[in-house]
């Protein structure tokens, strides 16, 4: 089960939620990812873990800008780097422009299928183009994944009643409340 690295890294707001990327060193090494086309040496690989934390720490203070071109960094020397990778999209998302958020997620999980952070963000961004099938399709396919993932549930259920599913979205959506409550808590609160 993925997570994010503190709580109030989800960001809800109107019924939809995103994730930010986070790495630590262990992650970028370990975690079944496709390697890069180069192997790098662990000198190498420290400083990208380093470049990747310092755009991790302008992202979150909230410097845009400087955490892409940080990031950018980090792909001119490691372009398979889902994680610079996912954060680029993030930053085209949080700045309304889904379609380069699509293309950096889409690359995100062209290095690595399984990462369900991309994998769901990218579903929050076809849902706030109301693509709702092709949201339904990325809900579901973390959810394939991650059968108790609150999250993707709620959101799936969102994507239902937004398509006419009424009955069917409103039962994912209790059932994602049962397993998390916090799920649906900012949504009740905005109306």
């Amino acid at each position: 089960m993925w997570r994010v690295l503190t709580p109030g890294l989800i960001v809800v707001g109107a019924g939809a939620g995103f994730l930010i990327g986070r790495t630590t060193a262990d992650q970028l090494t370990s975690d079944g990812a496709t390697p890069p086309a180069t192997a790098f040496t662990e000198a190498d690989q420290a400083a990208i873990d380093a470049l990747l934390q310092d755009g991790l720490s302008l992202h979150l203070a909230g410097d845009l800008d400087a955490a892409a071109a940080t990031y950018q960094q980090v792909l001119s020397v490691a372009p398979t780097n889902k994680y610079a990778l996912f954060n680029l999209g993030l930053i085209a998302h949080t700045n309304e422009d889904y379609e380069t958020a699509v293309t950096d997620y889409e690359a995100a999980l062209a290095v690595d299928a399984a990462y369900a952070p991309a994998r769901f963000n990218l579903g929050i961004v076809f849902a706030a183009q109301k693509r709702w099938t092709k949201a339904q399709e990325a809900f579901q396919a973390v959810l394939d994944a991650e059968p108790e993932n609150a999250a993707a549930m709620y959101q799936l259920g969102m994507a239902r009643v937004a398509q006419g599913d009424s009955v069917g979205g409103q039962q994912l959506i209790d059932r994602a409340a049962e397993l998390d409550p916090s799920v649906t808590a900012s949504s009740d609160s905005t109306g």
